[in-house]
């Protein structure tokens, strides 16, 4: 299995590979007003309105910075019935990959309800590294604001505030 590393703070975590569609340098996002800090907005991606969760503002950090490291991790977002739509994920730090066996991932000792993206742990000579899983990223309120349509949006991918 391979990892995409970044950092919050600092942690490791990392996404696997497979769940990722591209990683693109970070590009400059319209905020959408009223959000919450989490969402740190949206971009035009060839054509599409992708949102970008900072996954620092969700772990409860500060927001991230904008450094050369960081990245937009581009991924489908989970079980919102949108078909074809993307999902930024915002991270600092986010260069190296890590390899891994499946078997080497350890349970994390604790499951936080609001955390349940945060999956097993791969021990390392540096330091713990924290699986992080796409599917379970966003909460049932994030999924309804970012995905959700309400009528006459035609189209439109992020309900604007009212």
């Amino acid at each position: 299995m391979l990892l995409l590393l970044f950092e919050v703070g600092a942690n490791r975590f990392g996404i696997e590979a497979s769940e990722i569609l591209e990683v693109i340098p970070l590009v400059s996002l319209k905020k959408v007003p009223h959000a919450p800090e989490c969402v740190s907005g949206v971009f035009n991606y060839r054509g599409q309105v992708v949102p970008v969760i900072d996954v620092n503002a969700l772990m409860g950090e500060r927001p991230a910075r904008s450094l050369l490291s960081t990245r937009i991790i581009l991924v489908r977002p989970p079980e919102t019935g949108c078909e074809g739509r993307l999902l930024g994920i915002l991270a600092e730090r986010a260069t190296e990959t890590l390899s891994c066996r499946k078997e080497e991932l350890q349970p994390p000792g604790i499951t936080v309800d609001g955390a349940r993206y945060l999956g097993e742990i791969l021990p390392r000579p540096g330091g713990l590294v924290q699986r992080v899983t796409v599917a379970s990223i966003l909460s049932d309120e994030l999924k309804r604001m970012l995905y959700e349509q309400r009528p006459g949006d035609q189209g439109s991918t992020v309900n604007e505030a009212r």
